[in-house]
């Protein structure tokens, strides 16, 4: 309910007058709403015009856009230039982050959104190089996600912040979660997902990949890939299948993590497809 929320301010006369202010990005955003009272507030004429400041303000204060911020930051991932395919990518704050991190628009680059919701190009901190995609990243195929990338040679950075829907069952979120990340690896690097280090049909495997360019990974050669998972017993197979095929795998457990929260991010550099 508006009233129980600390960010606004009610007052109530005998012209039934709303005012409600929030701090954004360091501007006072002030809305003045008049002749309406708490009970037709979901059918004013400015009802959409609250919902989207209402949106900007959870975006700025939303604690996985200070996650990415903090492996921007730790890593230097993205880079001015960078192709970036963010799956996952509701409710928008990676956009914003990653858009930023391309630094000036004359610098190119390019931001590509997806995820199962409809999700709306933030207008803050994104420009013409962000788009988004509606689609369930669990049906895509490579090729399909390929064709969105610049001249259709794939992108240089992949974030994944797919979670699955928490039942609160714990070993089925976790399952679940991997889910997610094996089909994020899938898209990254392709047919590599498939080889096993300790199997002796590596190199039969390979061979049979490498002769298939329909089996080819999206992520560029040098490329990074970011993973968010669930903490169980079957990350760290997730993190060895992944480490034969990057320069450097590790994880993280971002400062804005909520404590409550199991995620953590396996972040994968320089991918060397072999």
């Amino acid at each position: 309910e508006w009233s129980r929320d600390p960010r606004f301010l009610l007052q109530r006369s005998s012209t039934s007058w709303l005012c409600c202010s929030l701090c954004l990005q360091a501007n006072l955003v002030i809305c003045t709403l008049s002749a309406f009272t708490l009970n037709r507030i979901y059918t004013h004429p400015l009802k959409p015009l609250l919902i989207y400041i209402l949106t900007l303000e959870k975006l700025s204060h939303c604690p996985c856009k200070k996650q990415l911020i903090q492996i921007q930051k730790q890593h230097k991932l993205i880079k001015p230039g960078s192709s970036v395919l963010d799956l996952g990518c509701a409710p928008g704050a990676w956009l914003q982050v990653a858009c930023q991190s391309l630094g000036p628009l004359k610098s190119g680059g390019s931001v590509v959104g997806i995820d199962i919701k409809k999700v709306k190009v933030p207008s803050l901190h994104c420009d013409a190089r962000v788009q988004t995609i509606c689609a369930d990243v669990m049906n895509l195929h490579r090729d399909q996600v390929r064709t969105l990338s610049p001249r259709l040679k794939g992108f240089s950075v992949i974030l994944s912040d797919m979670c699955p829907s928490i039942s609160g069952i714990t070993s089925k979120d976790a399952a679940l979660s991997v889910e997610l990340g094996m089909q994020a690896l899938d898209l990254a690097v392709g047919g590599a997902t498939s080889i096993h280090p300790d199997d002796d049909t590596q190199k039969g495997r390979q061979s049979d990949c490498s002769s298939s360019s329909d089996d080819n990974g999206i992520l560029q050669p040098g490329g990074h890939l970011v993973v968010k998972l669930l903490e169980s017993e079957d990350v760290q197979e997730f993190s060895r299948i992944c480490k034969p095929m990057f320069k450097k795998a590790s994880w993280l457990r971002p400062k804005a993590t909520r404590s409550s929260s199991r995620e953590i991010y396996l972040i994968c550099q320089g991918f060397n497809p072999r």
